[in-house]
């Protein structure tokens, strides 16, 4: 596979490195806080105005709006000034929190049948947070990005060439999808929704990685066919917040423990 483009964004490389020292210190003392105080909660919206209503006059490919997901909006000091962190660095942009509820009931009024069917299947949260990423993506567009990751660059800046969807490789040359962004009907994430269905039918694998994560692209997608930046350069992922911290109320809660115990797909 080949390697992932330069550095052409000096600034956002170095703003990133910046965020990871900031999002690192605040970390550590977050730890010390929650040895005090255990309990301590914040809230995320579940949707929120952009913070400035200073647009392009150009109407963007990729709808302005940040998805993310989790297993409750009800989260740690970490992950609240991640969220905060994102915010700023998408200030143009729609904010939305969809739920678990919320995700299932919008898979099954847009997309009923097979791949309602096959979501339903899938029994590791992270599988289905992948496929919905996915699903949301095609039919409204916009950016979405994990709870535990951040921008490292401002979003309307990322996407200023207006690209139809923009994908992140890391520093391992390999697909990440805790970043992505689209236009409505992409057909390169028609093409992702396509494989992650025919690999919930027929399982071989109970790696969410392969399954349903980002295996998907490396697996599909060759050089040259999609928009590819160097992740350094357009997020970051567990500076600010790490499993402790996300899965504070459920421990254990992440894919790589689950899936020791669980089977990625419900049998039929």
């Amino acid at each position: 596979m080949p390697a992932p483009q330069s550095i052409t964004n000096k600034g956002a490389y170095w703003l990133g490195r910046c965020l990871k020292l900031l999002g690192n210190v605040l970390k550590f003392c977050s730890r010390l806080l929650y040895f005090v105080v255990p309990w301590l909660r914040f809230r995320l919206p579940s949707e929120a105005k952009p913070l400035s209503e200073r647009f392009d006059l150009r109407k963007p490919r990729i709808t302005r709006i940040l998805w993310q997901t989790n297993y409750t909006n009800r989260v740690s000091l970490p992950v609240k000034l991640n969220y905060l962190c994102n915010r700023l660095l998408s200030a143009s942009y729609r904010y939305r929190f969809v739920s678990d509820a919320e995700i299932l009931e919008f898979v099954e009024a847009e997309f009923p049948g097979r791949i309602s069917n096959c979501y339903k299947r899938l029994a590791i949260g992270a599988a289905k947070a992948d496929l919905w990423r996915l699903l949301v993506l095609y039919r409204y567009g916009g950016v979405y990005i994990d709870i535990d990751g951040h921008l490292a660059w401002p979003l309307g800046w990322t996407l200023r060439s207006n690209p139809s969807e923009l994908f992140v490789k890391s520093k391992d040359s390999r697909y990440t999808n805790f970043f992505m962004a689209s236009e409505p009907g992409n057909g390169l994430i028609l093409q992702l929704i396509e494989e992650a269905i025919r690999r919930i039918e027929s399982p071989t694998t109970n790696n969410v990685y392969h399954l349903t994560g980002p295996g998907l692209m490396d697996d599909l997608f060759v050089e040259g066919v999609c928009s590819v930046a160097r992740v350094e350069e357009v997020c970051m992922q567990g500076n600010f917040t790490n499993k402790f911290f996300q899965y504070i109320d459920k421990p254990g809660g992440d894919w790589v423990t689950a899936k020791k115990t669980i089977s990625a797909v419900t049998p039929l």
